[in-house]
């Protein structure tokens, strides 16, 4: 009789396990007056040692912040974010502005742990295509065939206008005055490049035709009638002493071990990864979870404006399996619910949502009301 008791609480307790009802954390609340801004959030999609950034904004003095694993980093007029490192404040990248008085504002960057400013003028990168500098969710590799170069070599690489003149900041912390040609491209005679730890130089002479790399001249490929101050050359120098780069729009080189190489970049071909500084073929996904480079880019959702916002955004429609493909996630933004295999659970729109391997377990996060909420459900 003991046995056959024991049996059928096992069996229930398998049973009851089987209906369970997700666990609710909430990780962070906002202060009054202010709420999150256009429901902007990104993590590290763990369930334990959840990891995030968001942004909020008051709705008095319309000031944003940006939030980072709970700890509002910086309150200003608009902020930009270029990257964001969850494991690692220092490796954040954005700047900022602060409206004065009238129409004045003074500009700030924040890059590799420091804050510089203020200026009257600030380029990190462009802010309708961010030059690809971010790593898609859905493409692993940038327009420029690279993983986020920018943000693991040049993360404090910008240019300033200050008293009405422009500046290169280098990662080196030097300072160079650059002309401004067609109100588009900064030029510059024979610019200068450095690694991070000022063990390897990048040169150009000859209207950038020639390359002096640690010592080495390199010249490149460059018809004579095209003028290269409209083409300036990208150029990525990393501490190992490898110099990697691209110009015309199209033409990708890489010097490494004192050779010389061209390659085609891009989606369909092949990048530089700066984990493992080589060039790899684009098809083998570049998974940015497995490395430094956090799936960093913010969903945009927000009920209140998407009937005005067109094709800039979209709208949650989240659907996807754990590892064994014997459980299903679905969320859409037309259901007051979501659906874990055959169950039906009552949650609000999930801005995020993921399979936990390391917990066998699907999470997702919803905004409810000053709230965001961390659901978990283990299967």
């Amino acid at each position: 009789m003991k046995r056959i008791i024991l049996y059928l609480f096992f069996m229930l307790s398998i049973g009851f396990g089987h209906a369970q009802n997700p666990v609710r954390k909430i990780i962070y609340t906002c202060e009054q007056n202010e709420e999150f801004f256009w429901s902007e959030f990104c993590s590290n999609f763990k369930i334990q040692g959840t990891r995030f950034a968001c942004m909020t904004i008051n709705n008095k003095t319309n000031e944003m912040s940006f939030v980072w694993n709970g700890e509002k980093l910086t309150t200003a007029s608009q902020i930009w974010i270029w990257y964001i490192d969850l494991n690692s404040k220092k490796g954040n990248i954005y700047d900022y502005f602060k409206k004065l008085t009238g129409d004045d504002i003074e500009l700030y960057f924040v890059g590799n742990g420091k804050t510089y400013g203020p200026y009257e003028s600030l380029y990190y990168a462009n802010k309708d295509f961010a030059y690809g500098d971010r790593v898609s969710y859905y493409l692993p590799v940038s327009m420029w065939g690279s993983p986020n170069l920018k943000a693991r070599y040049h993360n404090n690489f910008f240019w300033f206008k200050r008293m009405g003149k422009w500046y290169r900041h280098d990662i080196d912390e030097a300072i160079y005055p650059v002309g401004l040609y067609n109100d588009r491209w900064f030029t510059e005679s024979n610019p200068i490049y450095t690694s991070r730890n000022g063990k390897h130089i990048a040169k150009f002479t000859e209207e950038y035709r020639l390359l002096n790399f640690d010592g080495t001249d390199y010249i490149l490929d460059v018809d004579l009638d095209i003028k290269m101050d409209e083409h300036q050359p990208e150029i990525y120098v990393t501490d190992s002493g490898i110099c990697m780069g691209f110009y015309l729009a199209e033409k990708y080189f890489i010097i490494k071990d004192g050779k010389l190489q061209y390659f085609k970049g891009g989606y369909d071909d092949v990048f530089f990864n700066p984990e493992t500084e080589e060039l790899e073929n684009t098809r083998k996904k570049f998974e940015s979870t497995k490395t430094n480079f956090i799936k960093q880019q913010f969903q945009v959702y927000d009920k209140k404006v998407s009937e005005n916002a067109g094709n800039y955004m979209n709208l949650p429609v989240m659907s996807f399996s754990d590892n064994s493909n014997k459980h299903y996630f679905n969320a859409d933004w037309n259901y007051d619910y979501i659906m874990i295999d055959d169950k039906k659970i009552k949650s609000e729109v999930p801005i995020e949502a993921f399979y936990d391997e390391s917990n066998n377990a699907f999470g997702w996060v919803t905004i409810e009301g000053r709230s965001l909420v961390l659901y978990s459900y283990t299967l």
